[in-house]
C-alpha cells in the first residue's frame, strides 16, 4: 500500500503532520505532469503531503504486519517461520523533478528496506555491506537447505555474507514507453554499479556521475572527475559484467510471454 494514489485511511492519514485538506488524485496527477517534464518544480508544502501520505500508508502496512506475526504467534508458529520484508523500488518526492519511481538508479529509487527473520532466530543484527534483492532466493534456498549453486543464481545467501568480499551490486532503470514519450530526459536507460562506499552512475544519453555515499548519502555532488582512477575501475567492473551477461532483445523476450501476460504488461507501461 506504500504507493501512489497515497490514500491511507483515517488514522494514518493524520499521523504525520504536512497533509493539506482537499488534496485530491488529480491534484497530484497535475504536480506529476508538470514537474517530470521540468515545467515547474514541486513546492515544500506538495512534498510534505505527500510524504506524510506516504508515510501513513507505511504505518498502516505496519499495522497489518503486526497482525499477521500475532496470529502467526498464537499458532505456534511464528519462530519457526521464514518472513523477508523488502520492496521493490523507492519513491522520489520532486528530487531532481522526478516524482514516483521507475525513472533513475538514485539512491531515493533504488534504496529500499531488506528485514530477515530467520526460522528459530534469537539474535539481531545489521549487514553494513551492499547486498541486492538478487540474494533473496539464495537466501530462502539456504535456509530450506537446497543447493544453491547454479549458474542461474547470481545472488548470495545473505546468512553467509562475507565482510571481506570486495562485492559490487548492480542497478538498472528503464523507463516506461509513457515517461519517454512525454520527455526526452527519460529517452535513456541508466545502470549504477554500488561497490562500498562508492556509487557509478552511467546513462545510455552519457551521463557519468560517481558519489561516495557514506559522505553524500543524497548524491549531491559529483566526484567522476576528481576520483578519476576510482571512477575507471567501477567502469571497468561495469564492462566486464555487461559482457557477462545473456542479453535477449526485446523480440526475443516478448516472444516468450503468455499474450494475455504481455497485454497486462502492455497496459501497465512497462513494455511497448
Amino acid at each position: 500500500d506504500s504507493h501512489f494514489p497515497y490514500i491511507p485511511p483515517p488514522p494514518y492519514d493524520t499521523r504525520y503532520p504536512g497533509k493539506l485538506e482537499g488534496f485530491d488524485s488529480k491534484q497530484y496527477t497535475a504536480i506529476y505532469e508538470d514537474v517530470i517534464v521540468e515545467k515547474r518544480a514541486i513546492t515544500e508544502g506538495e512534498k510534505q503531503h505527500l510524504v506524510s501520505q506516504y508515510d501513513g500508508e507505511i504505518a498502516y502496512l505496519d499495522h497489518h504486519l503486526g497482525q499477521l506475526f500475532d496470529r502467526l504467534k498464537e499458532t505456534d508458529l511464528y519462530d519457526n517461520t521464514l518472513i523477508i520484508l523488502t520492496s521493490d523500488h523507492g519513491e522520489a518526492f520532486g528530487e531532481r523533478n522526478l516524482v514516483q519511481h521507475g525513472m533513475s538508479v538514485y539512491q531515493d529509487q533504488i534504496y529500499v528496506p531488506l528485514l530477515v527473520k530467520y526460522p528459530d532466530s534469537k539474535e539481531s543484527g545489521i549487514i553494513d555491506q551492499t547486498v541486492s534483492s538478487v540474494d533473496i532466493l539464495p537466501t530462502v534456498l539456504d535456509v530450506l537447505e537446497i543447493d544453491a549453486k547454479l549458474p542461474e543464481i547470481q545472488g548470495k545467501s545473505l546468512r553467509n555474507i562475507d565482510p571481506t568480499d570486495a562485492r559490487f551490486v548492480i542497478s538498472e532503470s528503464y523507463p516506461n514507453g509513457r515517461l519517454r514519450r512525454r520527455h526526452d530526459r527519460f529517452k535513456r536507460f541508466e545502470r549504477a554499479i554500488v561497490s562500498g562506499s562508492l556509487k557509478l552512475i552511467q546513462s545510455t544519453a552519457g551521463k557519468k556521475e560517481l558519489y561516495d555515499l557514506d559522505d553524500d548519502p543524497d548524491e549531491l555532488t559529483d566526484l567522476s572527475r576528481i576520483r578519476t582512477a576510482e571512477t575507471e575501475r567501477l567502469e571497468s567492473q561495469f564492462a566486464q559484467w555487461l559482457n557477462s551477461t545473456n542479453r535477449i532483445t526485446d523480440a526475443q523476450g516478448a516472444s516468450e510471454f503468455n499474450p494475455e501476460v504481455l497485454k497486462r504488461l502492455k497496459a501497465l507501461g512497462y513494455i511497448q
